[in-house]
């Protein structure tokens, strides 16, 4: 995603930085396009408090959780894969009381 970047920082800037209600995220699906998203915006103002992934057991530095398990509070997770996204963000909103956002709606503007 290094074309993401411009003089005001990274596509993700606007959502993640020192004025913004987001300060804690999860991240769901830590493959390609996880991973992508992830090192575009660990060195943000956000604390990626844990992954959630079907697969991984270990991802850099954060703790994987898996959808069944009982998933901390954060400000926000992020789907961040792209098949069947729809239907992962409205199973998560059913388990998850908090707020649900997808990679593609980050990206068109319509996020958190």
């Amino acid at each position: 995603m290094k074309n993401l970047e411009s003089n005001e920082g990274t596509l993700f800037s606007k959502y993640f930085n020192q004025d913004s209600d987001l300060k804690t995220i999860a991240i769901y699906g830590l493959g390609k396009l996880g991973t992508l998203f992830y090192n575009e915006i660990k060195r943000l103002p956000v604390h990626i408090k844990y992954g959630i992934d079907r697969e991984k057991k270990n991802f850099d530095s954060i703790i994987i959780k898996k959808v069944d398990e009982k998933l901390d509070d954060v400000d926000c997770v992020v789907v961040a894969i792209l098949k069947n996204y729809k239907n992962i963000k409205d199973q998560l909103e059913e388990i998850y009381p908090g707020r649900v956002v997808t990679l593609i709606d980050l990206i068109r503007g319509e996020g958190a």
